[in-house]
């Protein structure tokens, strides 16, 4: 390719930029929407540090050790899963930033395709936690719960294991009975619960043959039920989504947005992290009541997540 070419390649590739960057371009007018009417000021890069670190010290309370439902360490330990997204999305935007010397960008880079598709993963573990641990008002409903969400990976893995029904192995047929009385010894706990009896047949239909722990419920609707607004979660979900499948909108809306408009765009991520992460903090509290008097004294901690309870920003995105 000689000179003449690598111009004209730059120069159509900055009047497509152009083009996409216009307040036409609807890839961009999701993530404009929910930069002017969701935006709120707080710095979280010392925000979200402090609400882990206080977190652990309050997890920290609870007694492992004692006598605990299945159930209940289950619940104990997704709070590990999301505390070390939020740490590596912190990682990300601080730490991982680095130097382009490529002729289309000589700017400080930020891997902010990453942030929105780890992001995705913060919300989707609230809203399971929610879902499982949090909504059923009685434990006996709470464990008839958790062993539907653990029935569907086994069933799952159960139902991709063409390998082991084409091999002769011995090993491998061993596996596949043993996956087999995993899965039938899970599925007799909640068979025979009363919770399963008052399951219309469609929802025993959907967790039965296609271990559907949701039991037909779609993310929008565990979304309600967690108390967010349908319109704004629908949104957020749709652009958080499109980035971990790598749909046009995730294409089209990165090379739309100016450098700076990222970043703006990166703060809101966070900001909306920091207060899902509130919220999820106030969840597990209320699974493990023996740490509401701890909670209490730590009355700083306690009073930080209360107070993102407050802003502006949570009324948008929670219904009324």
């Amino acid at each position: 390719m000689n000179k003449a070419e690598i111009e004209k390649l730059l120069s159509n590739y900055k009047s497509f930029k152009d083009t996409l960057n216009s307040s036409s371009n609807p890839k961009l007018l999701l993530e404009k929407y929910l930069l002017e009417k969701l935006n709120f000021e707080f710095d979280y890069n010392q925000e979200i540090p402090y609400l882990l670190t206080n977190f652990d010290r309050l997890r920290s309370c609870f007694d492992l050790n004692s006598n605990i439902k299945e159930y209940e360490f289950y619940a104990y330990v997704i709070a590990d899963k999301i505390n070390s997204i939020l740490e590596s999305i912190l990682l990300i935007t601080n730490s991982l930033q680095k130097e382009t010397t490529s002729e289309l960008s000589q700017k400080s880079y930020i891997d902010f395709n990453t942030v929105k598709i780890l992001c995705r993963s913060v919300l989707e573990s609230f809203l399971v936690f929610n879902y499982i641990f949090v909504q059923p008002k009685e434990n006996e409903e709470k464990e008839f719960y958790f062993n539907l969400w653990y029935f569907a990976d086994l069933m799952g893995m159960n139902k991709k294991r063409t390998f082991a029904e084409m091999s002769e192995d011995p090993d491998v047929k061993k596996l596949k009975i043993i996956q087999e009385e995993f899965e039938n010894e899970r599925k007799f706990k909640f068979i025979n619960s009363k919770f399963f009896d008052l399951l219309p047949q469609k929802q025993k239909d959907a967790i039965v043959k296609r271990g559907d722990y949701k039991i037909n419920y779609k993310w929008p609707e565990l979304a309600s039920k967690a108390g967010f607004n349908s319109v704004w979660f629908k949104s957020y979900y749709f652009k958080l989504s499109s980035y971990t499948h790598s749909g046009s909108y995730s294409i089209l809306s990165d090379l739309g947005s100016t450098y700076k408009l990222k970043l703006k765009f990166l703060e809101l991520e966070l900001q909306t992290m920091t207060i899902i992460y509130s919220l999820f903090i106030l969840d597990f509290v209320s699974v493990f009541p023996k740490l509401e008097s701890h909670f209490t004294n730590f009355s700083e901690f306690k009073g930080k997540v209360c107070e993102y309870m407050d802003t502006a920003f949570l009324e948008k995105i929670k219904n009324n």
